[in-house]
């Protein structure tokens, strides 16, 4: 485990729970699904959100997501955990939803998974966020191609939080409270009836108790990982300040419609240095295991702030390594080797004043 990255420790469960059942009320506006075609994560994503709040007061917001900006106290971040890179615990307030169990043994080998952290702030009238099915197939994050939408695998409360989870669409059906990391591991959670509470999340409601605080629009969050497929043009652009782009293709050397694999990486002021070994790059999809091919990088794009080294070693900090950017065709290491399809970690870090909004690739321009 990776101690620092973690800012909520495991604790014991606990299936007693003073959080209060609510009944459910209206929301508003029509749901507008944003998911891409290759992630989830290449937009903010649209969720519409539960209020005790007069209705007039959002009927001027055509869509969700202008609701969500509307409402200060209340964020959802759309991410993916990258074992040793981004966090899978959430910050007071928060609670991390994700489709695979984070703190399996697996997610430490090499794989992406993709989750929402949601968090309600102090200020919100009631501290309550209802979230029904509609609202989980909205996220775009959830789907599979055995279990459909009844995908959630992980319930990862933040200080101050509990979730309550129901088996129905609708706040209805069998309800279980989750108050700690550890009991909010799905494959082993049960409803009182001994049914399994994995891949059976039809709704959920956050009950936040955090006061005076809200962890911001960016649900406390500091690095931020978007895998994408995007063109030869967007991978020439100038990434946000605190990011880096890094392709599969080099972009100088195709037509600007051509596409290319590539993975975001950003971080902020506050984030730890990133250390990035091979296991990490190939969670991001830049590198591959399959039919013995493997570094597919041949192209690194830099944001304002932001300082990288690369190396050809598996673990960052070893070995022959590069500092710089751009095109790798005919780039080599000190020892003679070339660096095209020939990185294999880096570490990262990043002066920015905050990770970008979303994982849209045209944010800022």
């Amino acid at each position: 485990m990776n101690g620092d990255l973690e800012s909520t420790p495991l604790i014991e469960s606990s299936e007693t729970s003073t959080a209060p059942v609510v009944e459910s009320s209206s929301f508003f506006g029509k749901r507008t699904r944003t998911a891409a075609a290759v992630s989830a994560l290449l937009s903010l994503s649209v969720m519409a959100v539960y209020f005790y709040t007069p209705t007039e007061q959002f009927m001027s917001a055509t869509t969700n997501l202008q609701i969500w900006d509307i409402q200060d106290d209340l964020a959802f971040c759309p991410n993916n955990f990258i074992y040793g890179v981004t966090p899978r615990t959430a910050s007071r307030g928060c609670v991390v939803i994700s489709k695979d169990d984070l703190f399996d043994p697996i997610a430490e080998t090499g794989i992406s998974m993709s989750a929402a952290h949601l968090c309600v702030g102090s200020s919100d009238t009631d501290g309550l966020l209802k979230v029904d099915f509609d609202m989980i197939k909205d996220m775009g994050l959830f789907y599979d191609d055995t279990t459909g939408y009844h995908s959630i695998s992980g319930i990862a409360p933040g200080q101050d939080v509990d979730v309550q989870v129901f088996s129905g669409k609708n706040f209805d059906g069998k309800m279980a409270t989750i108050n700690a990391n550890e009991d909010g591991r799905l494959p082993g959670k049960f409803y009182a009836d001994g049914t399994s509470a994995n891949d059976n999340v039809g709704s959920f409601i956050v009950v936040s108790r955090a006061d005076h605080f809200f962890a911001g629009k960016k649900c406390g969050l500091h690095q931020q990982v978007c895998p994408m497929v995007i063109t030869a043009e967007q991978a020439l652009m100038e990434p946000l300040p605190g990011c880096m782009v890094l392709t599969t293709r080099d972009p100088t050397s195709l037509v600007p419609s051509a596409q290319t694999t590539a993975v975001r990486v950003c971080a902020d002021s506050e984030s730890y240095i990133l250390n990035i070994d091979k296991l990490a790059l190939t969670a991001m999809g830049v590198i591959w295991n399959d039919s013995g091919r493997k570094s597919q990088i041949s192209y690194l794009k830099k944001g304002q702030s932001v300082s990288a080294v690369y190396y050809k070693e598996d673990t960052p900090g070893t070995g022959p390594h590069l500092v710089g950017a751009g095109s790798l065709t005919g780039k080599k290491y000190s020892d003679g080797t070339k660096v095209n399809d020939n990185i294999y970690s880096m570490t990262m870090n990043a002066g920015a004043s905050e990770i970008p909004k979303s994982c849209d690739i045209m944010e800022g321009h």
